[in-house]
């Protein structure tokens, strides 16, 4: 695997939170839609792109770290 930092290609990674604690992907994966296709817009960046989907299943995990650690 590629080392960050190190290669032919740089580049900065931005995360989209969903702070209205809606729950609604479908939603959320039209914002990031339109997030995307603005950014792309911009002269400065070139090949932004996401792998957020809403069809792909969401999970809510809570882990017990003191069990997990044993």
């Amino acid at each position: 695997p590629a080392v960050p930092g190190y290669g032919a290609a740089g580049g900065f990674e931005l995360r989209l939170l969903d702070k209205t604690g809606s729950g609604d992907y479908k939603k959320m994966e039209a914002i990031n839609n339109d997030f995307v296709k603005e950014l792309n817009k911009r002269p400065e960046l070139s090949n932004v792109f996401s792998f957020y989907s809403a069809s792909f299943p969401q999970y809510m995990m809570k882990v017990d770290n003191d069990l997990a650690m044993q």
